[in-house]
């Protein structure tokens, strides 16, 4: 099967992890997927972290302005998106496009529908995630639920990655529940395992004692003060026990502040390549998830499970679709400072129960959380759009029946998109979408 994939998330975006394994994997399993996306960035340098700066007035102002035009602003871009999908698609002939959505996007639905090409779309968060982690900014109104509803309605597939999210478009949009896939997200096993070599960057003193870690973007939603917290209790009561925290973000400095005493206890090498993780993983005898949201499956976790280690997580309904307490891992009650404390102690102490919980979790990790398998889940999506419109189109005529039959024999256009490796040719990636069967919208504000 031929793929166009597009996608809108910048390379030094934690998703792109996501757009990179899933390819790579849908490759490996023999399709062909060309990848575009409208945004590029260079990577984060490795170590940085965000500091306050002195502005100038200028920059006052535009950070004053850019509250009130953000949603405007990404609304405006499909203008720019439009074309360049419209062209890529053209190029690319693809016998699907697969399009991951971002907030107020629609030129992928619209690309879809004029040449029209079957559509998956790929939603991994509703569009209310923006009014909770993002209050800087001014919302427009009405407008983002409505449109999210309509691009949901007119997709022929939609994967999300977990069932609580599926639940959750549902019963906001009314959607068919048959035209939705879970496909959780997935782990590279060969690279996440409890045989690496820890990172050379970690503090030799470190090995004499035991790690409780944490990866992660530092964001709202990962919970950085309930981390600090929990670091701080756990080394008052376990003096021996180090911590390494990786990542940057929002929630840096202020983790950073309030384990400022346990110098010397407590490592944080800041913003480092997805490449260079495992061998933090590695170091973990305890990783810890301290806060998370209601609808995402947190790559990280998976990640974890794949390298045998005990997890501590708080019992929402996604990570109970990850974790079987007390089988894979311990979920705590969320937002609570003294359960998640107590999880990790006793993981710390009672290290053949936390071994056996590893044990488990890879294991789960192994037969159903791989990138492989992901990838089938998503392509199994794409393969009932494609045969749905084989459907349509043969009802219209034999003539069409025969254009569906050739297409994914269709030989690319001169300056087709490279399908090397990804991770040497990720510049030009994209995604498509399809114009479905004429039907409501089923969405409502």
């Amino acid at each position: 099967m031929r793929i166009a994939y597009v996608h809108y998330i910048e390379t030094r975006d934690s998703a792109f992890n996501h757009v990179r394994q899933f390819v790579d994997a849908a490759r490996r399993l023999g399709h062909e997927v060309d990848v575009y996306s409208p945004r590029r960035a260079a990577p984060v340098s490795e170590g940085s972290a965000s500091t306050p700066s002195r502005r100038s007035r200028r920059s006052m102002i535009r950070t004053a302005a850019a509250k009130y035009l953000h949603e405007p602003r990404l609304l405006a871009q499909n203008v720019a998106y439009l074309p360049a999908e419209i062209g890529f698609l053209r190029r690319q002939q693809p016998d699907v496009l697969l399009a991951r959505d971002a907030p107020l996007v629609t030129s992928y639905l619209i690309s879809a529908r004029r040449l029209r090409v079957p559509l998956v779309v790929e939603a991994n968060a509703p569009v209310l995630e923006s009014r909770l982690y993002q209050p800087e900014y001014w919302n427009l109104p009405i407008l983002p639920q409505w449109l999210e509803g309509r691009k949901l309605a007119r997709a022929d597939r939609i994967v999300v990655v977990s069932q609580a999210l599926k639940a959750h478009f549902e019963t906001r949009h009314e959607l068919d529940p048959e035209k939705i896939t879970v496909a959780h997200n997935g782990a590279d096993l060969s690279r996440f395992s409890s045989r690496k070599s820890w990172d050379r960057s970690i503090p030799g003193s470190f090995r004499a004692g035991q790690v409780v870690g944490f990866v992660g973007s530092l964001h709202a939603w990962h919970g950085p003060r309930l981390l600090a917290q929990m670091i701080r209790d756990v080394a008052r009561l376990r003096p021996a026990t180090c911590f390494i925290v990786v990542g940057t973000g929002p929630g840096y400095p202020e983790v950073q502040a309030l384990t400022a005493a346990l110098d010397g206890r407590i490592y944080f090498p800041g913003s480092v390549s997805h490449e260079r993780v495992p061998g933090f993983v590695t170091s973990f005898d305890v990783a810890v998830m301290p806060d998370s949201n209601t609808y995402g499956s947190p790559m990280k976790v998976v990640e974890w499970m794949a390298a045998a280690k005990p997890i501590a997580a708080p019992r929402y309904a996604p990570l109970e679709e990850l974790i079987q307490s007390g089988t894979h891992g311990l979920l705590f009650e969320p937002g609570d400072r003294h359960a998640l404390t107590t999880a990790v102690l006793r993981l710390l102490d009672e290290t053949d129960y936390a071994r056996s919980l590893g044990r488990a979790a890879f294991e789960k990790a192994r037969t159903e959380l791989s990138w492989e398998q992901n990838a089938r889940r998503v392509l199994q999506a794409c393969f009932a759009t494609t045969r749905q419109q084989g459907e349509r189109r043969a009802a219209t005529g034999p003539r069409a029946a025969r254009q569906l039959a050739t297409l994914s024999k269709s030989s690319p256009a001169p300056g087709h998109v490279d399908r090397g490796s990804y991770r040497d040719q990720y510049p030009e990636s994209l995604e498509a979408t399809h114009s479905a069967r004429p039907r409501r919208s089923n969405s409502r504000s």
